[in-house]
């Protein structure tokens, strides 16, 4: 048996899978205040006079950290920054608080130390730190992927100051030092609050009797056991529209026939927008945007819209329609106080009397009919022109997805796939303004506890070698050995997939799960003068994201 749950802003829901069958199905109102309690109560709703020892995973889609940044519940964090030459960082320092930047030290792009650090200028951002009381600190050397040698000796001088330290390189192996920077210090400024929750969650699973592994849906559409997840919360920022994702997977024969799709999760006060081509989701391969802050945080390509069922709206006495994100409830036709979107939606398709009820509390009885169908048009001209928005945005880069890449390609859909809570409201109206069918795949309401329950659990490495100077690294790992100069691009794909399987290993992939490629692999000679030095080669390996086989 496997477990999967999904923590949404309005309602949490579970399932439980057995022999590949969905055997239970639970839905809860969410307490944001109280995630643990929410998933804890979602959960003895679901193992009821089950038993225990028959559960085999237990994954969770969770809004800890979601919670934590909308609340700009952050604890303050310092950013040490080593560029070296060539970056000029005034702006990012004037945008960025607590930020020290070090003029001396520096790390080049083969990873050699061509400068050290200086130590007066490390007591000096000592100092800096100290007197805006930040006790945690994220330190960040340019190319540290390739040798974290300096923020290593930044980090000891400073942790024998008091101060909590966070090394960049740890937290991804990709190049671009001011995403990287970033991760570091959103990293560091959630991490504990992070730690303390997750914990206690699992104090309490643990002291229901459960022993199953407990696992946590991240960005990307992998699992991740918890425990590992303590070192790397950034990276389940995004749980819950991975989880929606993943989830329609499962549904392969929605894709049939269908090129490019975009699915819709529509929620209560929010909804997910994704994007698929050629049944799989596309991926944002640089890293997602926190807080307008550019990071390394792998992703599945997912936006969040304004709108969900229980958005409420007004229209002023020119008979203009505005839409209110800020929820107060439920829909009226389900028990609420006041109408929302959802009435509109019921009254204009089915003539429901309860709609049409709450529905004469903000508007003109007389005028119902043409009001109402002014309130849907506008919620579905809201939806067409965001994804029309994200849809260019998407052309104009080169696409990713889990198994292809795609250079130039104009991507346009071909269908709506509807999933969530508010799907069956939407779909005629929303395949009128599109233009397009919408379907909504069985099992929609619980499709992202769905997909966490099915999700494999990822990894990636990046292995950077230097032949020249001898040097081979996987940051992820903390891994570092020396090669030969005659050391080849065949050599560090095996090297990469071996490392790779190793992590596989510690953090619990399923043999039958664990499906390993070569994503990047390229080789580059190093010249000096007018001869060549050695060899620069870059791998990255990974486990793809997506749904166990056997469940």
């Amino acid at each position: 048996m496997i477990i999967g749950m999904d923590m949404g802003g309005t309602h949490s829901d579970g399932v439980l899978i057995y022999k590949n069958k969905i055997i239970r199905r639970e839905k809860i109102l969410s307490d944001s205040e109280n995630p643990e309690k929410t998933i804890v109560l979602l959960l003895k709703k679901i193992i009821e006079n089950i038993n225990f020892l028959e559960i085999k995973r237990i994954v969770i889609s969770t809004t800890l950290i979601t919670n934590i940044l909308s609340k700009n519940q952050e604890e303050k964090t310092g950013l040490l920054l080593i560029p070296g030459l060539g970056l000029s960082l005034e702006n990012f320092k004037n945008t960025t608080p607590f930020t020290f930047i070090l003029k001396k030290g520096y790390i080049d792009h083969r990873g050699v130390e061509v400068s050290s650090l200086n130590q007066d200028e490390l007591s000096e951002a000592a100092v800096f730190f100290q007197n805006e009381n930040i006790k945690k600190i994220a330190v960040v050397s340019k190319f540290s992927t390739r040798n974290p040698d300096l923020e290593k000796k930044a980090g000891d001088f400073l942790e024998k100051k008091r101060f909590q330290i966070y090394y960049a390189h740890r937290y991804s192996g990709k190049l671009n030092f001011l995403r990287r920077a970033m991760t570091a210090g959103l990293t560091a400024s959630v991490e504990t609050q992070y730690r303390n929750m997750a914990l206690a969650l699992k104090k309490s699973i643990e002291e229901m009797g459960i022993k199953a592994p407990l696992y946590i849906l991240k960005a990307d559409g992998g699992a991740v056991l918890l425990e590992d997840s303590l070192s790397y919360p950034l990276e389940s920022v995004l749980s819950g529209p991975a989880g929606s994702i993943l989830g329609t997977l499962f549904f392969k024969n929605i894709f049939q026939d269908v090129k490019e799709a975009v699915v819709l999760d529509i929620g209560g006060t929010t909804t997910d927008l994704g994007f698929f081509i050629h049944g799989e989701p596309i991926l944002e391969p640089e890293g997602i945007s926190i807080k307008k802050s550019r990071t390394l945080i792998r992703a599945l390509k997912v936006y969040p819209l304004a709108i969900g069922g229980d958005t409420l709206f007004e229209i002023n006495p020119e008979n203009e329609v505005k839409l209110d994100n800020r929820r107060k409830g439920v829909s009226y036709c389900f028990g609420g106080s006041l109408p929302t979107l959802t009435d509109a939606l019921i009254y204009r398709e089915k003539k429901d009397l309860k709609a049409k009820e709450g529905l004469k509390i903000k508007l003109n009885e007389e005028k119902l009919d043409e009001q109402v169908n002014k309130i849907v048009l506008k919620a579905c001209d809201f939806i067409y022109q965001k994804i029309s928005d994200k849809i260019n945005e998407i052309n104009e880069k080169p696409i990713y997805t889990i198994n292809e890449f795609f250079e130039r390609k104009n991507f346009l859909p071909e269908k709506i796939i509807l999933i969530g809570g508010g799907a069956p409201y939407f779909k005629k109206a929303l395949e009128e303004r599109f233009g397009i069918p919408a379907v909504i795949p069985e099992e929609s309401a619980i499709c992202n506890a769905l997909g966490a329950a099915l999700a494999r659990v990822t990894a990636e490495v990046n292995l950077y070698a230097n032949t020249s100077d001898g040097r081979l690294s996987i940051s992820e790992l903390q891994f570092f050995e020396k090669i030969d100069r005659h050391f080849s691009k065949k050599e560090a794909e095996e090297k990469a997939l071996e490392k790779l399987k190793e992590l596989a290993e510690k953090k619990g992939v399923l043999k039958d799960s664990c499906e390993m490629e070569i994503t990047e692999s390229s080789v580059f000679n190093m010249v000096r003068g007018f001869s060549t030095t050695g060899k620069n080669i870059r791998i990255k390996a990974q486990i793809k994201p997506g749904l166990i086989k056997d469940f």
